[in-house]
This record gives C-alpha cells, sequence and structure tokens, in this order.
C-alpha cells in the first residue's frame, strides 16, 4: 500500500488506526481529483493479493484544525459498512446529514410546537387555500424572495405572488425576509413536510 501511494500520490500519508486492521490515508488534495488514482490502487492491489479494498472518505477541510471531522466521517461510513465490507463500492463518500436526521432525537411533540409557532396555521395544513399559501411561501423562501422567479416557478401571476406573501406576513405579524425569521420559518416548512408525521 505504501509502495503504491509513493508512486501514484507521493504526498499522501497512510497511518494505522489505533487498535483495529484499517488505516488511514491523508490526502492533501481534493479527493475529487484523486478518484483515479485511488481506483488505479484498488485495482492493482486486487490483482497482487486476493483482498478486496474500499476507501471511507470524509469531506475535504481546508484547515489543520477541522482534520478531525473529515477523519471522524471517514470513521462513520466505515462502521456504518463495518459488517458488509466485501459489498462496498471502491470510494464511499461521507453524505451530510439533512435537517431531518440532525433533528431525529428530538421528541415530535417539541417539532410540532416549533412549527406550529413560527408558520402558525401554515404548519399542517388542510384546507386546500392553506395549503397553497404554504406552497407559495416555500418557493419564495426557495427563490431568496424574488417575486418574479417564484411567479415563474409556480406559474402564477406576479400580482398574486404578492397578495399571498403579504397575507403570510399578515399571519406571522412579521417581514418574511427578516433573516433570523426566514430561517426559522424555513426550518419549519422543512420539519412539517407531510413525510415528517
Amino acid at each position: 500500500m505504501e509502495k503504491q501511494l509513493e508512486e501514484v500520490l507521493p504526498n499522501a500519508l497512510l497511518f494505522p488506526i489505533k487498535n483495529s486492521n484499517y488505516y488511514g490515508i491523508l490526502l492533501q488534495d481534493s479527493t475529487a481529483k484523486m478518484t483515479k488514482q485511488l481506483e488505479a490502487i484498488h485495482h492493482k492491489l486486487k490483482h497482487l493479493l486476493p483482498l478486496h479494498l474500499s476507501f471511507f472518505i470524509g469531506n475535504t477541510v481546508s484547515e489543520l484544525s477541522a482534520l478531525h471531522f473529515s477523519y471522524n466521517e471517514a470513521l462513520e461510513i466505515l462502521q456504518q459498512q463495518e459488517n458488509k465490507l466485501h459489498e462496498c463500492t471502491i470510494l464511499n463518500h461521507y453524505q451530510l446529514k439533512g435537517i431531518n436526521k440532525l433533528v431525529e432525537y428530538v421528541p415530535k411533540k417539541e417539532i410540532e410546537h416549533f412549527c406550529a409557532v413560527y408558520l402558525k396555521t401554515l404548519a399542517f395544513p388542510k384546507e386546500e387555500t392553506l395549503i397553497e399559501l404554504r406552497k407559495t411561501l416555500k418557493v419564495y423562501l426557495e427563490c431568496q424572495c424574488e417575486i418574479t422567479e417564484t411567479s415563474k416557478r409556480l406559474f402564477i401571476h406576479r400580482n398574486t405572488v404578492k397578495y399571498r406573501i403579504a397575507k403570510c406576513e399578515d399571519l406571522f405579524q412579521m417581514p418574511i425576509n427578516d433573516p433570523d425569521f426566514s430561517l426559522k420559518v424555513r426550518l419549519a416548512l422543512v420539519l412539517s413536510e407531510p413525510k415528517n408525521d
């Protein structure tokens, strides 16, 4: 492995992972550029030895002080796949967790309360008019509060978007483009999607 790394990735550092049979590799460049090199190492070693070699890759970091985040991400993927390593692909990249995964252990009642506080009647709407209002609000926020872009995406007139956003602001008693409030509304919209029920 060291010989292969020296040939293909001369700036890589190979080190044993404590209390395991695994090795870590510190790469000093973007892994996107190194995909072919890592695959080449895999194929060459597989040709020489009867083994299945997989790489578990954390996100790129730009500061030495953040290196442990990338290392822990790689370890997390390895631990998730440990019982089925022979089925793993050559390169296994860490995927950032979505908001729903981050709040997985927050009680459902607290999430529902948060959504109801910030979205009011738009949190879990049943009426068609409220569902349409919520949809417009969601797209409006996704479009960075651009009325023209929102109207294009929803195939409705600009004035309809303006009217619906004004109704939302009346309901919330807050301007939607307020950065702090907007963040909470976006979060509440994600957490109150029907699939989270």
